[in-house]
């Protein structure tokens, strides 16, 4: 972990403060720096079933829209964050309260702002449950990025919220997740894979139960199948985002809705047209086979109690999913709600147990050298009176006989499953398979993320063809003496390949290649390019490779009537339609799956750096604190020869970071005038430099009890 000293006049500030600075013409402006969140003292008390009983108490009796519309009256209009606060609200919502307990003193005065001792605790990460508790357990202060970060649960670009309060910063939605998982979800709706399957695992390499393919909804588009422990809570997540966000009140406020067809991966919410995520018809399933548990009911009160103020009903009633979504409905008449204690719900008879049975959703693959576990095991237990409901494997009333063990040899193995409820102990058994972990084929290269092929034609959007380049890893590579081939409908190599002599394409970011186009004129200009070539790509059908310095094969992509592809074919491309990669990170080795139409955004290497950054301040605040992204400093000159002197238009999360960026670089005076003062927002130069360090001095010397002693000592990033 990298240290810093904090004897700066720009201090990593622990306080909340608002800066107000002038520009020359004496317009003002104002800065908002945030120390995470305000709260400090944390409630982690469990709301009691009379005190939900009047939380719940003007839905009584209802059912159908009515009961939706009066649960949106319960919990709407609730306090939202910020995106950026967010990530430090998580050390206290998704806390592994096992590993990291809190004392009730540590309660009373929870340092958010730092992570060292109790403000960097484990997390229970959603689909990464097969490290938790274990010795790869990840902590708070981990990669936000490479290791953990925040899952939409509701994909954001299904209604185009983004990170934006409240729907994109709702925390009954957004989660932290295993980082790897998170990126294999994308923004696909969610389903259950019948075809092309591919098995999923985490950051770590860890096996899972988390799956992507398609299915008979879905032939042509991929739909995403989290782990098993997830797939309730996931659904009851959603079943919150549709009933609060049951009206359209503004672009961030949107309607939002379930459905059981197909969506598009990306669009926008209006007055009109509603957000949309499914299947539906999947999620009330995962709703009925993975049960509510003592996990998810301690966030959503720990939600309640100390930030936004409103609840989940969906987690406290699990009937209201029946009797929303005309599913089971035999828990209609419960009045009960679901507590820590008892969940009236899932278990409504005091009666002794009857029948164990194994159900058939029981996961019951695991890959060689994995340690067993009980996460995917799904019981049907059936009592004396009749009474049957589930038990998760997490439930603490199940037990076997491979708890702990390591499947350390291909077979099969016969697991004894027993489960205790009051004095008496049933069992029943099932077969598990061991089998080789699958080959994980981690993109460690250049892709090819875009094409174009009609530039230059009538109606088109751009008057050159291009093709752009994206590097998925976390290092540039290095592309000097690569090359990009074309090939005919026919599948044959046409005229001179496009040499790319030097250059790089950044971390996370893009490289944009300009080809040839036809006679109109009437479309844009393309950024300026990274290279430029001349071939005219065959918008019905052809193909483009690339191919490394020796030569060989990188990636493939051909598309509409070419006989030359990876698999099968990719959609036909238009004047106003590029073909571009679903998922820049993912390559199925199957142009018809990776790619998909949309509107052409050409993007060169110089505008990564706007990507990255703002990467990077949405998933690790305040980036600058640990010096290791000094973008002005590394790419000035690339910055502002580019054009891109408005790069740093900030979003709503960037902004509150924007003294950090300021905090570390040696062009300061020029970025004043070059960049800031032209952005209306931000009418600021390098003439008020003295009073804005002045202002700062003595803020960074304000705390709210008194006065911090500024030290040379070593502290961890915030």
């Amino acid at each position: 972990m990298k240290k810093i000293k904090s004897a700066s006049i720009f201090v990593c500030a622990t306080l909340v403060f608002g800066i107000g600075l002038f520009s020359t013409n004496d317009e003002r402006i104002s800065f908002s720096v945030n120390a995470a969140v305000s709260v400090s003292k944390i409630n982690i008390s469990d709301v009691n079933d009379a005190a939900l009983g009047t939380y719940y108490s003007s839905v009584q009796g209802l059912s159908g829209n009515d009961l939706q519309s009066a649960l949106h009256n319960v919990i709407n209009n609730h306090t939202a964050y910020s995106y950026s606060d967010t990530v430090n609200i998580m050390k206290i919502t998704d806390r592994d309260w096992t590993k990291s307990p809190l004392s009730d003193t540590e309660l009373i005065n929870y340092p958010f702002t730092t992570h060292t001792g109790i403000g960097d605790p484990y997390l229970k990460l959603l689909y990464g449950t097969n490290y938790n508790g274990t010795s790869n357990a990840v902590k708070w202060s981990e990669d936000h990025v490479k290791i953990w970060n925040k899952e939409h649960t509701w994909a954001k670009s299904h209604g185009d919220f983004g990170e934006n309060a409240p729907a994109g910063t709702d925390l009954h939605h957004l989660i932290a997740a295993d980082a790897q998982l998170n990126r294999y979800h994308s923004n696909y709706d969610y389903g259950i894979p019948e075809t092309a399957i591919s098995i999923r695992s985490d950051v770590r390499d860890l096996p899972t139960t988390g799956q992507n393919g398609k299915n008979a909804d879905s032939p042509n588009t991929n739909v995403f199948l989290p782990p098993i422990e997830d797939r309730g809570d996931i659904a009851r997540a959603l079943f919150y985002m549709e009933t609060r966000y049951y009206e359209y009140v503004s672009e961030y406020d949107p309607k939002l809705e379930l459905v059981d067809e197909i969506t598009s991966a990306t669009h926008k919410a209006t007055s009109s047209e509603p957000g949309k995520m499914g299947w539906r018809k999947v999620l009330l399933q995962w709703h009925h086979e993975d049960p509510v548990d003592e996990y998810e009911i301690h966030r959503n009160n720990l939600i309640y109690n100390n930030f936004q103020g409103n609840r989940n009903p969906f987690i406290d009633h699990p009937e209201y999913a029946d009797l929303i979504y005309g599913g089971k409905t035999d828990g209609a008449s419960i009045t009960g709600a679901c507590t820590k204690e008892r969940c009236e719900y899932y278990e409504p008879s005091t009666a002794e147990l009857a029948s164990v049975e194994i159900s058939k959703s029981s996961g019951n693959t695991f890959f060689i050298n994995s340690v067993y576990n009980r996460q995917g095991l799904d019981l049907i237990i059936t009592l004396e009176d009749g009474t049957t409901f589930h038990a998760s494997g997490h439930d603490e009333a199940i037990s076997t006989n491979y708890d702990g063990i390591t499947l350390d040899t291909l077979g099969n193995y016969t697991v004894n499953v027993s489960y205790t409820r009051y004095d008496k102990t049933m069992s029943a058994s099932y077969t598990i398979i061991v089998e080789d972990a699958p080959l994980e084929s981690a993109v460690n290269h250049v892709l090819i993320n875009q094409v174009y092929a009609s530039g230059g034609d009538s109606n088109s959007l751009y008057k050159k063809d291009f093709i752009e380049l994206y590097n998925p890893t976390y290092m540039p590579i290095d592309i000097g003496g690569y090359s990009l081939l074309r090939y005919t409908a026919n599948g044959d190599a046409y005229g001179n390949p496009t040499n790319i002599s030097s250059g790089s394409v950044p971390a996370l970011g893009y490289f944009l290649v300009s080809e040839g186009g036809g006679n109109y004129t009437t479309g844009k200009d393309l950024p300026k390019a990274d290279t430029i070539g001349s071939n005219n790509y065959g918008a019905t059908g052809g193909s483009v490779e690339l191919l490394d310095d020796e030569g060989e094969p990188v990636d493939l992509v051909g598309w509409g009537d070419g006989k030359k592809y990876q698999e099968k074919a990719a959609s036909t491309p238009s004047a106003t339609k590029a073909l571009k990669r679903i998922d820049p990170n993912v390559n199925n080795k199957d142009n018809r799956v990776d790619f998909s139409l949309v509107t052409p955004s050409p993007t060169n290497s110089a505008m990564a750096y706007v990507t990255q950054f703002e990467t990077q301040v949405s998933l690790n605040p305040n980036p600058y604190c640990d010096k290791s992204w000094g973008y002005l400093d590394d790419n000035y000159l690339a910055v502002i020869n580019n054009g891109h002197t408005n790069w740093f238009y900030p979003s709503s999360e960037a902004e509150a970071n924007y003294l950090y960026l300021l905090s570390y670089n040696k062009n300061l005076p020029d970025f004043l005038e070059r960049v800031v003062t032209p952005i209306k927002r931000k009418s600021l130069n390098h003439n008020n430099l003295l009073y804005f360090v002045l202002v700062l001095i003595s803020i960074s010397f304000v705390t709210i009890g008194g006065f911090i002693s500024l030290k040379y000592r070593n502290k961890n990033k915030i």
